[in-house]
């Protein structure tokens, strides 16, 4: 704050390390001999876990083609056999915390004889994400199938899917890193019998939030007294930004002189106490964002500022008093005063 006035700072967001029990945890479940098998763990963690798993209460290796562990927390077994048959549970760990799922068993069906065909299934597709920008977000996608089925990615809107910042995990899930706006959309998986036109898809939504940005800031203005300062601010995020004004630093709120239209503060009938800084703020969920401007008010050596006190009291059915206080600057030069009125 200084002799122009006061301006309030960007706001700042203090989060404290936490971790919740898990909201899933993983379920015993038969496979046949060269299925898929499927765990999934989730938790809710600040900052976010890192999630690994056991097998038999050994950290399990995820470097083999067969066995992908996604960052979402799932796991998934391709080409299943005896040797993975076992107790399996997930860790989830941040800097300051580590918890364990309960255990879950795969049991392993020997395969039958019989090597019938049957179509493709998805049996679990990619699910619906609300995303900031910059993180790293992944699209499930894991079916079954025989001959085992090739999975392969779209968008719905027909967009080509950015190669430059998207990579395939494991057997067909799709990661987008650095997520930004363009890779909103809704993304399709299929899952395609080799050779053949048999198909099943699924598909999801991917929502791209973003922090307030300026498209139009308010301008610095000199204006006399008893004229008119208009200033205008447009900001867009996702979800749209809301819109407020500060007056050195402190929220204004509309009144008969001063008036708010969405992205627009118009001051009339200035007088010398709205010489300020103003400020403009747009805020969503994902941030806020502040712009600045001045009001310097002209001061007319020889103009008397406004009357003061103006008060109505009504007479009668056809008779209103008026009064008023002389002005506090030049009063002495007032000639005469002129009263405006209008119906309501």
């Amino acid at each position: 704050m200084n002799k122009y006035g006061a301006i309030l700072s960007q706001k700042a967001h203090l989060t404290l390390s936490t971790i919740s029990t898990f909201e899933v945890q993983p379920i015993s479940t038969e496979v046949q001999e060269g299925g898929v098998a499927r765990f999934a763990c989730k938790i809710s963690s600040n900052p976010p876990a890192v999630i690994t798993w056991e097998l038999n209460r050994t950290t399990l290796p995820v470097t083999t083609d067969r066995i992908t562990a996604l960052p979402t927390g799932v796991l998934q077994i391709y080409d299943v056999g005896q040797k993975d048959a076992g107790n399996y549970r997930c860790a989830a760990a941040t800097v300051a915390h580590r918890r364990k799922s309960m255990e879950a068993s795969l049991t392993v069906i020997p395969a039958k004889e019989s090597h019938s065909f049957y179509t493709p299934t998805i049996i679990a597709g990619p699910q619906n994400i609300t995303t900031s920008l910059h993180q790293t977000v992944v699209l499930e996608c894991v079916a079954t199938g025989n001959p085992k089925p090739i999975i392969s990615w779209s968008r719905l809107d027909h967009k080509s899917i950015d190669v430059f910042n998207t990579r395939v995990l494991g057997n067909g899930n799709l990661m987008i890193s650095d997520v930004k706006l363009q890779h909103a959309g809704v993304y399709v998986c299929r899952a395609t019998t080799p050779g053949t036109r048999n198909f099943t898809v699924a598909m999801a939504t991917l929502t791209v939030l973003a922090p307030p940005s300026f498209v139009e800031w308010p301008e610095s203005l000199t204006r006399p007294r008893a004229g008119t300062a208009r200033f205008v601010c447009q900001a867009e995020g996702i979800p749209s930004p809301k819109m407020s004004w500060l007056k050195n630093g402190r929220k204004i709120h509309s009144n008969g002189r001063i008036k708010m239209y969405n992205s627009k503060l118009v001051i009339n009938q200035i007088i010398p106490e709205d010489d300020a800084i103003y400020q403009c703020m747009a805020e969503n969920s994902q941030g806020s964002i502040l712009s600045r401007a001045r009001l310097t008010v002209v001061m007319s050596e020889d103009r008397p500022s406004a009357p003061y006190n103006v008060h109505a009291e009504t007479m009668s059915s056809s008779a209103i008093l008026l009064a008023w206080e002389r002005p506090l600057y030049n009063s002495d030069k007032v000639i005469a005063y002129s009263v405006h009125y209008m119906k309501a």
